[in-house]
């Protein structure tokens, strides 16, 4: 308002007219202005980004394919678990978890010898949800459909199966690939 106020302060009018296409004009070189806030884009732009992202390839493209590798850590602890289940299978527990040893091999795996150590210096792990790591990975693959329950055991789906075969066990190349 204040700069409204100073824009028209001082000028003269002839009708509502003017004042509007004054203030439409005014209006228009701030929604066209780059703000700092916005990381240099303008309100307008800005307006396209968040409503309209997918028409708005000037601003932000989205790459098809990751160009930075890396490594997740969830995509290591998924790996250990496809590891484990390989092509027979792990029987869950009476509580439908994975087995005590099977995450307990795995938590050193994933972890490493002195790193498990210290991490479990106060007990060893006695079930799969205290290795929040395994336990969500596990989740997140049933959910996703990369493992799943088949007649009393955890296996790797054929989709899963098939991905692993065509892409190898290089997590930064499968991390690559969509799915």
């Amino acid at each position: 308002m204040g700069d409204i106020k100073q824009l028209l302060q001082g000028k003269k009018f002839s009708s509502i007219d003017e004042v509007n296409a004054l203030l439409q004009q005014h209006m228009q070189k701030q929604s066209q202005t780059a703000l700092e806030d916005f990381q240099g884009l303008s309100p307008d732009q800005m307006h396209r980004i968040l409503h309209f992202p997918f028409s708005s390839p000037e601003l932000a493209t989205i790459p098809e394919k990751l160009t930075v590798v890396s490594d997740p850590p969830i995509v290591k602890a998924f790996m250990l678990l496809a590891d484990g289940i390989g092509e027979t299978g792990i029987k869950p527990t009476a509580t439908g978890n994975l087995p005590r040893q099977f995450c307990r091999d795995v938590a050193k795996a994933y972890l490493g010898d002195e790193e498990y150590v210290r991490w479990s210096k106060y007990g060893e792990l006695k079930s799969e949800p205290e290795f929040r790591e395994l336990h969500i990975t596990r989740l997140v693959a049933e959910m996703a459909k990369l493992v799943k329950t088949y007649k009393g055991k955890f296996i790797l789906s054929k989709e899963c199966r098939t991905l692993l075969s065509n892409e190898g066990t290089d997590p930064a190349r499968q991390m690559r690939t969509p799915c």
